[in-house]
Parts: structure tokens; C-alpha cells; sequence
């Protein structure tokens, strides 16, 4: 009859014997594990430099850098499996099993997002730095992502699902020539259209920030009862300046209108944007 001592040294004997066993194989793949993880900074470094040589974007570089390193790890994995023995069991149940449930896990809108993401660094619609605006929201992106990009408010930060890109119309501003912007103000009808014309275009050509090509141009815009509006249309390149830009324009025509005492029926500007 075995004592509990002897009960307890079976499985440990059992384990040491596979160990021994397998001892050739368990030195193999450290090895491997050790070689991979002295590998993979390499690579990492090495696709750095490929991409900064061909003036690749840093988020495409580290979409590619992910991507390799996944890939030589999946690839490490089936070795060391291999060297066990174990390639058809795995292959046949564990693996299958594995992925279903990732698959059951992960929505089709990550997915989607994924693509999107792919898409995004490859097509270059915007880059880490430029203005963009989708709706209602203006912000700056500071970071693309395979799944999501990071961007910036005045309130603080968005995280986009990349998928949103594909499907809703957006605005990047830093890559527009020109950003058109309006102001409309009104004047008296005794007032000589000519003359307001030439007063305004010489007020919004003092302002920094302004177009010279397309030129502002006045345009008369409504037949109001005791005024007429005009509407102001020029052209900026910074669209991050269109507040100081607009301040200055109104500020402007304001003090000009004064200077020539002409009135200015309602009692403020109204700002619009096209």
C-alpha cells in the first residue's frame, strides 16, 4: 500500500520523466523564443529606417512594424508546435476553437473599423497634424489608429471610429488651397454701392491672414426695408485663423465705415461660413 509521500513523488516523477523525455525539444524551442525575442527589434528598427527612406508616414511604419512582428510570432508559434508534435491537434481543434471565438467576440463594426483603418494609412485622406471637420466638430488629429483616430477639441479629446471616415463626407482644411469664408453687414440705400465696395475691400486688404488670390470680392445680397445687405467673400489658407481673421475684418470695416460716417443699420456683423 502507497503512503502519501509515495502518492505525492508519482506525479512529480511522471512530470520529470516527460521533461527528460522532451528535454531536446525544450532546448530547441527556448532557443527559438530567445532568437525571436533578439529578432524582433531588429526587424522593428530595420522597417524604421526602410520607411523613413521612402518618406513613409510614422503611423503606416508602425501599421507594417505590427503587422510583420504578428506575423513572425504566428509564424514562431507553429514552429515550436511542430517540435512537440503537436501541429495536427492543434490545427484540427484548439486553433479552430480559438478563432471562432474571437470572431464571435469581435463585432462586424471592428472589423469594418480595421479595413477602415488600413485604408485611412494608406490613401493619406488626412495625417497627424492636419484640421479636419466632420459634422459639427472641428478638431485636430493627433493620432490614427487601426481601430480608431485620436483627435482634438477645444473640450478635449475624440476617438472616431475609423469606419465613420468611409461613411460621413468630411473637411480637411490643411489640404484645401483656399477656405472660403463670408461676413455679411448692411448700409443705408443713400449710401453709393461703389463706395462701400471700395471702403470694405480696402479694410479686409489690411487684415494678415487674407487672400490676395481669389481676390474678397462684395456682393449685394438682400433688399432689406430700410437697408441693403451685402455679403463679404474671401478667401483664407489657415483655417485655425479664421476667428483672429474674422475679429480683424469686422473690427475694420467698422472703424472705416465711422471715418466716412457711414451707419451701419443693425447692431452688430453677423458672421457667416460656407
Amino acid at each position: 500500500m502507497q503512503t502519501a509521500f509515495e502518492n505525492l513523488l508519482d506525479p512529480i516523477a511522471a512530470i520529470s520523466s516527460v521533461i527528460i523525455q522532451n528535454l531536446p525539444n525544450l532546448i530547441l524551442a527556448f532557443i527559438i523564443l530567445i532568437a525571436t525575442a533578439i529578432i524582433l527589434p531588429i526587424v522593428k528598427r530595420s522597417i524604421r529606417r526602410a520607411g523613413d527612406r521612402s518618406h513613409l508616414p510614422r503611423d503606416v511604419i508602425s501599421t507594417i512594424n505590427k503587422l510583420v512582428q504578428w506575423t513572425i510570432l504566428l509564424v514562431v508559434f507553429i514552429i515550436i508546435l511542430n517540435i512537440f508534435g503537436l501541429q495536427q491537434f492543434w490545427l484540427a481543434t484548439v486553433i479552430p476553437i480559438i478563432f471562432g471565438t474571437v470572431i464571435g467576440f469581435a463585432s462586424i463594426a471592428t472589423i469594418g473599423n480595421m479595413i477602415a483603418g488600413i485604408i485611412i494609412m494608406f490613401t493619406r485622406p488626412f495625417k497627424i497634424g492636419d484640421l479636419i471637420q466632420m459634422g459639427e466638430d472641428i478638431a485636430e488629429v493627433k493620432e490614427i489608429t487601426i481601430i480608431y483616430t485620436k483627435v482634438e477639441k477645444g473640450e478635449g479629446l475624440l476617438y472616431i471610429p475609423n469606419a465613420d471616415f468611409l461613411r460621413n463626407k468630411f473637411i480637411n482644411y490643411d489640404q484645401k488651397p483656399a477656405i472660403i469664408r463670408t461676413i455679411t453687414f448692411t448700409a443705408g440705400y443713400e449710401i453709393d454701392t461703389t463706395m462701400i465696395e471700395s471702403i470694405v475691400l480696402k479694410a479686409v486688404k489690411d487684415v494678415e491672414g487674407v487672400l490676395e488670390n481669389p481676390s474678397p470680392v462684395i456682393r449685394t445680397d438682400l433688399f432689406q426695408d430700410f437697408a441693403q445687405q451685402y455679403k463679404l467673400i474671401y478667401n483664407i489658407k489657415d483655417f485655425r485663423q479664421r476667428g483672429r481673421i474674422e475679429g480683424d475684418i469686422r473690427r475694420n470695416i467698422v472703424k472705416a465705415f465711422k471715418e466716412n460716417g457711414i451707419d451701419l443699420p443693425t447692431s452688430h456683423l453677423v458672421s457667416l461660413t460656407q
